[in-house]
């Protein structure tokens, strides 16, 4: 079910300029949420005001909140909190991409899931990241580095027929895959690296 709802939303998706950044995830510090924030209100996007919606909780709530306005771009960021599944769903429809540029990964969920949806997806250059995201599916940053964030941010902005056809070929990949196939396909990317 979950499958075909990202294949209808993939296939609904046309080229447009790139206004929603998406983050799912807990709230720690190892997830780079900071840096986030940091590439959003660098100077590379001055032209380009993305807004940010944060999904989910943790330790580090109160000083995001407390960064975001310090930055100024209080009106840009929404923190929506832990957000039920189908929720988080609703807002893999809406956005334009997501960023999950963490310390470390492993096979990042989120990041399937926003493939599926033909989401253009920016991960960390860590665990099997450079893999799912290899072949023009998507863009990887070291993690902590806010101005290669920024900048790849700025690019896939101003280039919205590379960031489509980066999300369509991000939905081909992934919709082979139901939830219970993820484990082969995992076992493939292994197999190639």
């Amino acid at each position: 079910e979950q499958v075909a709802r990202a294949k209808q939303v993939a296939a609904r998706r046309t080229p447009r300029a790139v206004e929603e950044v998406l983050y799912v995830g807990r709230l720690s510090r190892d997830k780079n949420v900071d840096v986030l924030v940091r590439a959003l209100a660098h100077s590379a996007l001055a032209d380009c005001p993305l807004r940010l919606t944060v999904l989910g909780d943790g330790p580090e709530r109160q000083s995001l909140g407390q960064l975001v306005t310090e930055l100024g771009i209080a009106e840009r960021v929404t923190f929506a909190g832990a957000v039920p599944f189908d929720g988080v769903l609703d807002h893999y429809e809406r956005a334009d991409v997501l960023v999950l540029a963490s310390e470390s990964e492993g096979w990042p969920k989120a990041i399937a899931e926003a493939m599926a949806f033909g989401m253009l997806c920016i991960g960390s250059d860590r665990g099997l990241v450079p893999q799912m995201l290899g072949e023009g599916r998507g863009r990887v940053v070291p993690p902590r580095d806010v101005e290669a964030l920024a900048g790849t941010l700025a690019a896939v902005a101003g280039d919205a027929r590379w960031t489509y056809g980066a999300g369509q070929r991000a939905a081909e990949w992934a919709q082979h895959y139901s939830l219970s196939g993820l484990r082969e396909a995992l076992r493939a990317l292994m197999r190639h690296t």
